[in-house]
């Protein structure tokens, strides 16, 4: 083994599981090969075979190129609507004794803003295996002055916060996919209106703050070629979630609704992703895409607290920064297809078209109290609705980053169309259900 230092060496020469005379099988080494390249601190592995006469066996001669132990990264986003941002990532990687990763990601902008550390050790067993250990918080705004809020009853301002940790176990699963085992524990906090009739900036919004417990497992297969507008590859996710804990309501004085109000909840959840791109011919490919959630949740204390707890159908850059009700719900089915265009290989146009039908649409029923209207939230008929978006997009995949001109519009509300240029890539955290 060359291009290690001592320790090293050792720690990838263990990994072969040689018997007691070190010698080991061709499929023994296929295993420890693609073992040892899931580790973040390992580049490069050269092998090369020589055949020994006198042993009749090959002598296997290993040349392993090291990346830089300590990484820096910066990124982040400008756009023409609310979703300028700045990221700053450290990483360190450790390969001695054992293989082990440790990163810190920073992020800050006007509608997000978030610190994550995640710190990964390599298993040495057979079968490739990691622990991860993450620590996150995430604090998202979604401000009045974005063209989504029209709703009388849906607050003007939003402001989400969340802190968690979360435990995993992850390994691979028939070989293309990996598959985890996740407990998670954290705290959500959501700043809401629920009235209309309020003054800035001295209004005070409701509160709901859940404490919950999450475990889950989920399996996934990604080859998309960009994070941002990809146009081949494929991607498939599942994951089954049993989530637990309280949800505490804090009304402001402009509600008082009374004394503050404690639930219990308690619920699974499964959702599905599938994304595909196929090449048709050397300028045109076709993009398709499902999502299914299915969830036994029950209904948060009002209509709002409800609607920003359901997950939400968020599939272009756009909808990811906007707050839109219409895609959100509990339990929903979307698809949708994207016809796309290329003139080079790092030039193409795209036009996205989505469907999203919640299975039960979470509705409200208004409710006059203290002289101000409040929404009780209920679930609807069983596929009674259907919302749609599009996207067209001009996009240039950069080294670097990804720059795109876009224009889009969404069924509700009625006659909203946003237009806008991005530079960059649209970087947060993963939230504690996803």
């Amino acid at each position: 083994v060359t291009g290690v230092n001592e320790s090293q060496k050792k720690y990838i020469e263990s990994q072969l599981h040689r018997d007691i005379n070190h010698e080991f099988s061709m499929e023994e080494f296929k295993r420890a090969y693609f073992k040892m390249l899931t580790y973040s601190k390992i580049k490069e592995i050269l092998p090369h075979a020589v055949y020994n006469r006198k042993e009749k066996k090959f002598d296997l001669y290993l040349d392993v190129k090291m990346k830089e132990e300590i990484t820096v990264g910066f990124g982040g986003n400008i756009s023409s609507y609310q979703a300028n941002q700045l990221f700053l990532g450290l990483g360190y990687q450790y390969l001695r004794r054992y293989a082990a990763d440790v990163n810190a990601n920073f992020q800050v902008g006007n509608s997000f803003s978030g610190a994550m550390l995640n710190g990964r050790i390599y298993l040495q067993t057979r079968i490739p295996t990691y622990l991860n250990w993450q620590g996150v918080f995430s604090d998202k705004k979604y401000s009045e002055s974005q063209s989504l809020f029209y709703e009388d009853v849906l607050p003007a301002f939003i402001h989400q916060k969340e802190l968690y940790t979360k435990v995993k176990l992850g390994f691979p699963f028939l070989n293309r996919a990996k598959a985890e085992i996740g407990f998670a524990y954290g705290r959500l906090n959501d700043y809401y209106f629920q009235t209309s009739n309020m003054t800035f900036p001295n209004a005070t919004t409701d509160h709901s703050r859940y404490d919950l417990f999450a475990g889950s497992l989920s399996i996934e297969r990604n080859s998309l070629d960009y994070k941002q507008y990809p146009i081949s590859g494929r991607k498939q996710f599942l994951v089954a979630q049993y989530v637990t804990g309280t949800e505490k309501y804090m009304p402001s004085p402009i509600t008082d609704m009374g004394l503050f109000d404690r639930k219990v909840h308690s619920w699974l959840q499964m959702k599905g992703e599938w994304e595909q791109y196929k090449t048709i011919s050397p300028y045109f490919n076709l993009g398709f895409m499902s999502e299914l959630v299915l969830s036994s949740k029950n209904l948060m204390n009002n209509y709002t607290a409800s609607v920003l707890q359901a997950p939400a159908f968020t599939p272009t850059p756009h909808s990811q920064i906007v707050f839109n009700e219409a895609f959100r719900a509990n339990q929903y089915v979307a698809f949708g297809l994207s016809p796309i265009l290329k003139f080079s290989k790092l030039l193409h146009f795209r036009l996205d078209m989505y469907g999203f039908a919640p299975l039960y649409e979470i509705k409200k029923e208004e409710v006059w109290n203290n002289n101000t209207y409040t929404a009780i939230p209920y679930y609807g008929k069983f596929l009674h609705s259907f919302k749609y978006m599009g996207e067209a997009a001009l996009v240039l995949q950069l080294p670097f980053a990804s720059i795109s001109l876009y224009a889009n519009g969404y069924s509700y509300p009625a006659k909203n169309f946003n237009f806008g240029l991005n530079i960059g890539y649209l970087i947060f955290n993963p939230k504690m259900l996803d």
